[in-house]
């Protein structure tokens, strides 16, 4: 598959040869059809965040479900729309899948299962982080925007929090 590979600290090179990730058996792996890029990627392929790398760097993303971990039971089937959240466990121990860790033993056991993120044409996620797009609204709407919706709703929370109203 085709994949942005950071292979060093500013060194992001695209690969035509990256293996399609293994599947976890609580995973999904996704076709990627959109990512978000942050608008500070670079700060992290200059090695200025806390990433593991080498990396294929990549927080969140729209995908359709291709497989399914052997352990997964629920609303998630082959072919669906899904949006991918990138948010694995809490501060201090979490991580941002694809992207940054905190360097403590938990989130770096986090990132040895989930390291990789979706600047590839495939991605795996955790299954508790893999939403289907089921509303038909939502569905029309434009995938790139879509895959922004973790770091929309970062703000959103922070107006919610606020008491903003408009």
């Amino acid at each position: 598959m085709k994949a942005a590979y950071l292979e060093e600290k500013n060194k992001l090179v695209v690969r035509k040869d990256y293996p399609i990730p293994k599947l976890n058996s609580d995973g999904v792996l996704v076709k990627v059809l959109r990512s978000h890029v942050l608008s500070f990627t670079n700060a992290l392929v200059a090695g200025y965040l806390p990433a593991p790398i080498p990396l294929i760097p990549g927080p969140s993303c729209i995908g359709i479900v291709e497989k399914l971990g052997n352990s997964l039971l629920g609303n998630i089937k082959i072919g669906d729309l899904v949006f991918c959240a990138p948010t694995i466990g809490g501060i201090p121990d979490g991580i941002l899948q694809g992207w940054i860790g905190f360097g403590t033993p938990s989130s770096k056991k986090l990132q040895e299962l989930w390291h990789n993120g979706s600047f590839a044409e495939y991605a795996c996620y955790p299954a508790f982080n893999v939403y289907p797009i089921s509303s038909p609204k939502l569905a029309k709407m434009n995938l790139s925007s879509l895959a922004t919706l973790n770091y929309l709703g970062i703000a959103y929370g922070a107006c919610q929090r606020g008491n903003l109203k408009s």
